[in-house]
């Protein structure tokens, strides 16, 4: 029925191997330093949106990919892992973040310092 519902399909799959690979991880004793993410993309795209191949939807939200609005910008995500803090394990946070705000934490749980420079020098443009 793949061709029949394919967001269910995709949804359904996504589950599934996420499912696979948390288990291949616990047993293999890799688990407790994992930190694993699953987080969306930006809203839907209208035909408005060069390049778009599909329309979809944002509604109740305003907007859609490649705008400045709720809709493409709110996305759903959630964090796991044996690496977790257990104090944050099964807890909610309705903050308002970007994923560039991330970085900050998964130095905090690799233990290392977050204000560190680039690894390299970045290179000047041609003008």
């Amino acid at each position: 029925q793949r061709s029949k519902f394919p967001f269910e399909y995709m949804i359904f799959s996504a589950d599934y191997e996420s499912q696979v690979l948390v288990e291949y991880l616990k047993s293999s004793n890799q688990w407790n330093n994992t930190l694993f993410i699953f987080a969306s993309d930006n809203g839907a795209t209208s035909k408005t949106v060069p390049g778009s191949a599909t329309v979809g939807s944002n509604y109740p939200l305003r907007g859609e990919k490649s705008s400045s609005f709720e809709a493409a910008m709110r996305v759903q995500a959630f964090v796991s892992g044996g690496i977790v803090p257990k104090p944050l394990r099964g807890t909610k946070n309705k903050l308002i973040s970007h994923f560039v705000d991330w970085y900050a934490s998964f130095c905090y749980l690799a233990d290392v310092n977050s204000t560190d420079a680039p690894p390299n020098p970045i290179p000047e443009r041609d003008q």
